[in-house]
């Protein structure tokens, strides 16, 4: 993320994040999916300005049911060195990771 929250980043961040989605099917994955969803986490959703480094729950967060929950966890991209750190902030959300 190299812009938004009205240009008050001080520093790109790295967002990682795993959603709920209620009713998702192979047939309507296209249409409850946003590829926008973490960007609007981190931007509207998400108390501002966003908590670096700890996980943020959000419960229903676009208010439309489309989305039971999701976690997220916004770093300083400058801090990921190497996909470990990758993995370890997934392992932060709760996301098993197989070998």
């Amino acid at each position: 993320m190299f812009h938004g929250l009205e240009d008050k980043l001080e520093q790109p961040l790295f967002v990682v994040g795993c959603m709920d989605y209620l009713d998702i099917t192979p047939q309507n994955v296209k249409q409850r999916c946003n590829e926008w969803d973490l960007w609007d986490a981190v931007t509207d959703w998400a108390p501002q300005p966003p908590r670096l480094g700890q996980v943020i729950d959000l419960s229903d967060p676009d208010s439309k049911g489309r989305i039971q929950n999701m976690r997220v966890i916004v770093v300083p991209l400058f801090q990921i060195e190497n996909l470990d750190d990758v993995k370890n902030l997934f392992r932060k959300l709760g996301v098993e990771l197989s070998k």
